[in-house]
């Protein structure tokens, strides 16, 4: 999946369940904006440890919706 900024990433970390929304990647940082609308920045490849460990999930705006 491309990413190219606006999709929605759920974190699923133990008890922990956050939604951020993926602002973009910018060379080796993912950037991105918390629940609280906080904006936040994560090392790219820490954020795609967490996609291939099944610790985050991506989802675009129409997934989201549907998910309720």
């Amino acid at each position: 999946m491309e990413l190219r900024g606006g999709e929605t990433i759920i974190f699923n970390l133990g008890d922990i369940k956050a939604k951020w929304r993926l602002s973009k990647i910018d060379g080796k940082l993912v950037k991105i904006f918390d629940e609280n609308g906080t904006y936040k920045q994560m090392p790219y490849d820490n954020f795609m440890e967490l996609l291939e460990k099944g610790f985050a999930e991506i989802y675009k705006d129409t997934e989201i919706e549907d998910m309720g």
